[in-house]
């Protein structure tokens, strides 16, 4: 559901959907999903205009899904691409790269703190 509130653009909406998905993910510990979870929200924030809390989504959504050695189903891996695209056009090279580092500090919970947050 949040992901067709972001494409109408009702992002109040999409932001309470995610965050009910996000929260119940985590609670189950379905650490795999929680990349599928991310995802949606790094597509919220973009279209918020957050763009570096955007890259850094990315970057954690990224690090997470190898070291759990697991990929994205095709159309949120498709999805994830378009949103990585559209925040490197809009950020410069090197707050790109510091925002993608950045990843490294943060923990799966301090990513989703991020998202919500």
């Amino acid at each position: 559901m949040g992901h067709v509130q972001i494409l109408d653009a009702n992002l109040s909406s999409a932001r309470a959907t995610l965050t009910e998905s996000l929260t119940m993910l985590q609670k189950m510990s379905l650490q795999a999903c929680l990349a599928h979870g991310l995802e949606a929200w790094a597509r919220l924030l973009l279209a918020q205009g957050e763009t570096q809390r955007t890259a850094r989504l990315l970057a954690v959504i990224h690090a997470h899904l190898k070291t759990l050695g697991a990929h994205l189903i095709p159309i949120e891996h498709q999805l994830y691409n378009l949103t990585l695209e559209a925040i490197r056009q809009q950020l410069d090279q090197a707050t790109f790269n510091l925002e993608w580092a950045g990843e490294v500090l943060l923990r799966l919970i301090e990513a989703i703190e991020l998202a919500i947050g």
